[in-house]
């Protein structure tokens, strides 16, 4: 989990700073990371003591909400370094609403 926030700290980085392209390969990276998140979380939730077993689910919803995120910031970040700022104004939108889907809050 910890290792999906360094590449989405340099998405966001490089999506200031207008560089598109990394920030679309960055966000692609959290992705990954946060997907191999959801799968570890995921398949411990069968084998997890009862006390631990809602948080782990909450957990695993949060994972699989940020990669699923990340997903839509990297094509809107794709749209973006293509100029196509209305497509990728709405992917973000999109991955916004994507990330809150299990109440955690704002990411970007």
């Amino acid at each position: 989990m910890a290792e999906g926030m360094i590449p989405l700290e340099s998405a966001v980085d490089a999506l200031e700073r207008e560089r598109f392209d990394a920030a679309a390969s960055e966000f692609s990276a959290a992705e990954d990371r946060f997907d191999a998140a959801y799968y570890t979380f995921s398949e411990a939730e069968a084998d997890a003591p009862a006390e631990f077993r809602s948080d782990l689910i909450d957990i695993s919803c949060e994972m699989d909400a940020l990669g699923d995120a990340m997903e839509y910031y990297a094509l809107g970040s794709q749209a973006y370094a293509d100029g196509d700022f209305e497509t990728g104004e709405e992917y973000f939108v999109e991955g916004e609403a994507v990330a809150e889907r299990c109440d955690h809050g704002e990411i970007i």
